[in-house]
């Protein structure tokens, strides 16, 4: 027995002096993104590498080698500058991608004045960090502890879906013909009109991030550390190895991906555990099966005025099923026998529940993976943001379907529901999509550490990347070439104008001669 202790202890000895010095910065405000960025974090940590995170998100958890630093008071602070009414439920694309550069220095600002980010930057001047591992969703600023910290190897990750700015500065192509934006509410199938209008909101959204949004944290950033101190943002961008994405294809539309992207779509997920107590009662009552309501961490259950909550209620009271409701804002009044109210869910594993029948959602990514790697179809509606999107494609994919924010009435909601739990399509379309996710050599969480653990061990992974990312525009674009190819034909229709124009002018000239000609 002291044999066995002493060899644990050795190997967890030789698994630290091995291990890397990481730090993890999570430089967008959002639970969910914390929540993902968690979990690749404490693998990292099971892995034997040190971890410091710095993030808004409070977290009480201890763990050896896991250290959280806060950047406390931004939620409240961004409500008051910020309020969610000026973005939640924005269906103008244009709108939000102009409200989005004002996010970015408003969070830039904020997060300079924390102690939490002063916590950081009073660590030694020579102090190492082996790794950083920046969440590049939104926003940058924090690039700046990357040369704070004598330019280590630095990995993107994002649990967002890959947006066009960050796929165009890792060489990527669009693909805005089947690739919908972010914000659109498009399908991988789209019209002359559509494709269109996906290609403008695309590159607006590259131009704009680009040429105003990163002026504008670039500034701010440099009036923290110093204008000596921070090389041109595109400089710091192309020193990053790749990027781990949110994305995979049983879950999403197929893209093509540049090698030095990697897709860890549901990195989060983890197989549903026993549920507490209170929550295992109520699923062993439940003989129709249980309903699952639950709108995430970003949005509240205070988006859904009165009228919208009575009619849900309605709608639930009608139903053979048991609703288990997250609910974190003010009181329900008359709910149903057989709906239960809670302000916190075991999402994960409530819904990987075998009497799980149906997920009500507000289409967040996080949790409509969940739903597909457990196969329970879903019902919902989208909010902001990607959530649109997110709908559009799980209804072509005929495993749920979704309603408008105004069109929540008791009549839409009951056949909305009903439609899901009763036609089989649904649950058979998910079950498959569930199957085809699992049966894969490596789980998402197992491939996002295998390239980290490469970078380490490497030092950069630079050979994965493609020749675009370090060509202008123009010319990934093959802007030039379709340039020339256009005056050469403008060229070649002038000259041939010009040779037909001559010809019928001899021609006429010799017409005019054999009229002259006979009439002598």
């Amino acid at each position: 027995m002291r044999f066995v202790v002493l060899l644990f202890l050795y190997l967890k000895l030789i698994r630290n002096i091995n291990g890397a010095n990481i730090l993890f910065i999570g430089a967008l405000a959002s639970p969910s993104h914390y929540i993902w960025n968690k979990v690749l974090s404490t693998e990292l940590v099971r892995n034997g590498h040190n971890v410091t995170i710095i993030t808004h998100d409070y977290d009480s958890t201890k763990m050896e080698n896991y250290t959280v630093i806060t950047m406390k008071g931004f939620y409240e602070h961004l409500e008051n500058e910020f309020p969610a009414e000026k973005y939640m439920l924005e269906n103008n694309v244009f709108n939000f991608i102009h409200q989005s550069v004002d996010y970015g220095a408003i969070a830039c600002t904020f997060d300079f004045s924390t102690e939490g980010f002063k916590v950081l930057m009073d660590y030694p001047q020579n102090f190492t960090f082996d790794l950083i591992i920046y969440d590049i969703t939104y926003p940058v600023c924090l690039y700046g502890l990357i040369p704070r910290f004598n330019n280590p190897p630095v990995i993107a990750v994002t649990a967002f879906l890959l947006n066009p700015y960050v796929s165009y500065s890792f060489g990527n192509p669009l693909q805005t013909s089947h690739i919908p934006h972010y914000c659109s509410k498009f399908t991988n199938q789209m019209n002359l009109r559509e494709r269109l209008t996906n290609t403008i909101y695309s590159w607006a959204d590259i131009l704009i991030y680009k040429y105003i949004s990163i002026p504008r944290q670039t500034a701010i950033t440099r009036a923290v550390f110093g204008q000596g101190m921070i090389p041109p943002w595109d400089e710091i961008e192309r020193n990053i190895s790749l990027l781990l994405v949110n994305t995979d294809p049983a879950f999403d539309y197929p893209m093509v991906l540049a090698p030095n992207i990697i897709p860890v779509g549901g990195l989060h997920i983890k197989p549903a555990k026993s549920l507490p107590q209170d929550f295992e009662v109520i699923y062993n009552k439940a003989k129709g099966g249980v309903i699952v309501f639950s709108l995430g961490t970003n949005v509240k259950s205070n988006i859904l005025n009165k009228n919208h909550t009575d009619a849900f209620l309605k709608v639930f009271s009608t139903l053979k099923q048991v609703v288990i409701w997250k609910f974190e804002t003010g009181v329900l009044e008359n709910v149903p026998q057989n709906v239960f109210i809670r302000k916190w869910l075991p999402q994960n594993d409530l819904i990987g529940h075998s009497n799980t029948k149906l997920f009500i959602t507000h289409f967040g990514a996080l949790g409509t993976q969940e739903a597909m790697y457990h196969g329970v179809p879903m019902v919902g509606f989208p909010v902001f943001v990607d959530q649109h999107v997110n709908a559009a494609k799980l209804a072509e994919k005929k495993i749920a379907l979704y309603l408008d924010y105004e069109s929540l009435t008791y009549e839409n909601i009951y056949n909305t529901i009903t439609e899901v739990l009763n036609n089989p399509m649904y649950k058979n379309n998910i079950v498959k999509i569930s199957q085809r996710y699992k049966n894969q050599p490596l789980t998402a969480l197992e491939r996002a550490v295998f390239w980290i653990e490469q970078v380490l061990k490497n030092g950069d992974v630079h050979y994965l990347n493609v020749p675009t990312r370090d060509m202008p525009m123009y010319q990934a674009l093959n802007l030039d070439v379709i340039l020339l190819i256009t005056i050469c034909l403008v060229f070649i229709y002038a000259v041939v104008k010009s040779v037909f124009r001559c010809c019928l002018y001899v021609l006429r000239m010799f017409k005019q001669d054999k009229v002259k000609e006979k009439m002598m």
